[in-house]
């Protein structure tokens, strides 16, 4: 990295854009020292960061942070969670009352998820968006309407749509990683299993809009996890 130079005043955010490899990510570990400088000057507020001796650097970082794009960069997998949580606060403030706020946070997002997990076992509502619908759209035009007619009404294929589907998939019992495994072990008719786990996700997508669940903020992810708890159900 040579020649780097820029300002960002208070309340401003800068955004340094290039291709892979081209420094973007070192002139950010040079600013905060993580990495040693051959030349030139980082300047917050007055303060040369690079002059700086070891304690005056420590109490600087406190007012700086980086955050890592590789998620294992940024998290110690020594460390519980709520340890890693607890770092920030203890260097500046006792850590008793952070404790419990911290604690009550995570339980609340437990709590959440849990909510969020029952609430899915009910219906697969909102586990979608409208675009991947329409992605899973395109792929079925492309792959499977031959086999299961242009409104998944089927013929030869089974029907994706309709009393049989629904007397079929909404019967209580069968979850959307089944339906998941159907579409992903037997469509296309002539080539299954050849399309991508997102892609075999975008058509169930597409499958769900057809049958009237509605979208939500999310895509659906191709994985057991969350489609599991997933309960078909009449709707």
């Amino acid at each position: 990295v040579d020649g780097v130079s820029f300002d960002v005043r208070r309340g401003e955010t800068l955004g340094l854009v290039g291709e892979s490899g081209c420094g973007k990510t070192t002139a950010g570990r040079a600013i905060l020292r993580l990495i040693p400088t051959t030349s030139g000057s980082v300047r917050f507020d007055g303060l040369d960061v690079l002059k700086l001796n070891k304690r005056d650097l420590r109490a600087l970082r406190r007012r700086m942070q980086i955050i890592f794009q590789d998620p294992y960069s940024s998290l110690n997998p020594r460390l519980t969670v709520g340890s890693m949580l607890m770092e920030a606060p203890n260097r500046d403030q006792p850590p008793g009352r952070f404790r419990q706020a911290i604690l009550g946070s995570m339980f609340s997002l437990a709590l959440a998820i849990l909510a969020g997990v029952a609430h899915a076992a009910d219906a697969p509502e909102g586990v979608y968006t409208t675009a991947q619908a329409a992605r899973g759209e395109a792929l079925y035009q492309q792959h499977c309407v031959t086999c299961h007619g242009a409104r998944l009404e089927g013929n030869p294929a089974a029907a994706l749509t309709g009393p049989a589907f629904r007397a079929r998939w909404e019967d209580g019992a069968h979850t959307l990683d089944d339906l998941f495994y159907i579409v992903r072990t037997l469509m296309p008719n002539n080539a299954p299993g050849s399309l991508s786990k997102p892609e075999y996700a975008d058509v169930v997508a597409y499958i769900l809009k057809v049958n009237g669940y509605p979208a939500g903020q999310a895509d659906l992810l191709p994985k057991a996890a969350i489609m599991k708890p997933v309960v078909l159900q009449p709707h």
